[in-house]
């Protein structure tokens, strides 16, 4: 037979949803075309499940303006008696998800609040979805404030679990990155909590810490918590095992640390054991670019400057050979001219020069190309993979 109708809303939800799911790059501006067409239709008239599908899409893209204007809208459409079902607790999820990717935690943290205006009570998602937001925005004391809201909500019996790992987390990225000067006490202090509250800190947990002391060069304070954390993992907390991240903010300790010369006997130790461990299959922390750029440092610090050259012509055979995913970067670069420029050893500017151009050489058509922030990247990346998995 002839089909007398053209598609109906859920043809049209069901077209939505494969927007969500897909990668392609005009998926927002092609679902938005099918948005627009449904609102001025008659018969195909957007629904729950069409706002909750551009809601999905505008998070998975970190739209968060878009997001809250499409959640206000249904919101209106519902008090207005145009729709049955307004936005559920899903729909505010993506909401506070788009904000907080989109650099809009402060904003996010609103939306929580409009859930409980709205009799929707906010759960475990949502909260982290706000501090995952701080996290991101480095901003500590928020990211605290919404944690104690957490446990007070569930001390209220409000939210049916406590704050997790991924939301401690969470709050010890924030401080790792701060800036502030207390941040290796008050991170310390956020992992002596869990710890009290039964709550098992992971290997990010410990990252983070790490990161936190290893900003602000604090050597033997990482190389410490390191070696705790081999032992916990050697006691059987497998959540604990030190990975390649974690030796990488040790050596950045190192080359924080200044100028004393054990600090380039101690960063090659490290990268020792991190191979060793690598071969042995007992964890993974295969040495990457950051790694290495960490130990180039710390012989710029002392002025090891044939050390510093040799290492950095090492990365760059790794690199060609395909076993080492990034190249030298810029930095790596920088930190061998400069050192040799401050040398007083004979011919050392000329090499400096000859670096130059071999840099530009290689790198010269990607401008601004560089790896400064892929410990941190990495990191981060980390922390949400987790977020998300759990």
């Amino acid at each position: 037979g002839v089909v007398q109708e053209g598609p109906n809303a859920i043809a049209y939800n069901c077209v939505l949803d494969a927007f969500v799911k897909t990668n392609e790059n005009n998926a927002v501006e092609r679902a938005e075309t099918l948005y627009n067409r449904m609102e001025k239709s008659k018969k195909q008239r957007p629904d729950m499940f069409t706002y909750t599908s551009m809601l999905s899409l505008y998070a998975k893209h970190a739209m968060g303006d878009k997001a809250v204007h499409l959640l206000e809208r249904a919101v209106s459409l519902q008090e207005a008696g145009k729709i049955a079902d307004g936005p559920n607790s899903f729909s505010y999820r993506c909401a506070i998800d788009a904000l907080a990717k989109d650099g809009e935690a402060r904003e996010a943290e609103e939306v929580l609040v409009r859930m409980r205006e709205r009799d929707i009570r906010p759960n475990a998602f949502h909260y982290t979805g706000v501090l995952s937001g701080y996290a991101r925005e480095c901003k500590p004391q928020e990211a605290e404030r919404v944690l104690q809201q957490m446990e007070d909500s569930f001390a209220q019996k409000h939210l049916n679990k406590k704050p997790n790992t991924v939301a401690y987390n969470c709050v010890m990225h924030a401080w790792a990155k701060s800036g502030e000067v207390d941040a290796p006490f008050r991170a310390r202090a956020c992992v002596d909590h869990m710890i009290e509250t039964g709550i098992v800190p992971n290997v990010i947990t410990y990252n983070c810490l790490l990161c936190a002391c290893g900003n602000r060069g604090m050597a033997k304070e990482t190389e410490l918590l390191l070696k705790q954390m081999h032992e916990l993992y050697s006691s059987g907390d497998l959540e604990a095992a030190p990975n390649t991240i974690s030796y990488n903010y040790a050596l950045d300790s190192l080359a924080r640390s200044g100028d004393r010369v054990w600090t380039v006997l101690r960063a090659e130790a490290l990268v020792n054991k991190m191979k060793e461990l690598y071969k042995s299959g007992q964890a993974d922390t295969k040495p990457n670019m950051i790694t290495y750029r960490s130990v180039l440092k710390c012989y710029a610090n002392w002025n090891l400057v044939e050390d510093a050259e040799r290492l950095l012509h090492r990365m760059q055979e790794l690199y060609d050979a395909g076993k080492l995913e990034y190249g030298p970067d810029k930095v790596s670069f920088q930190v061998v001219i400069d050192a040799l420029l401050k040398s007083d050893e004979e011919g050392t500017i000329k090499r400096a020069e000859d670096l130059q151009i071999k840099f530009e050489k290689i790198y010269g058509d990607r401008k601004g190309w560089q790896q400064e922030a892929l410990i941190e990247v990495d990191q981060v990346g980390a922390l949400l993979e987790y977020m998300n998995a759990t």
